[in-house]
């Protein structure tokens, strides 16, 4: 059997929070699953 290898995802937003606040929320949303 082979274990499945995690991903490795990378994600990227700019400084303002029109950016970051959604760059956190697809990073949370990884996470959880």
């Amino acid at each position: 059997m082979k274990a499945e290898k995690p991903y490795r995802i990378i994600i990227s937003g700019g400084g303002t929070g029109g950016h970051i606040f959604p760059a956190l929320a697809i990073a949370n949303e990884f996470k959880r699953r």
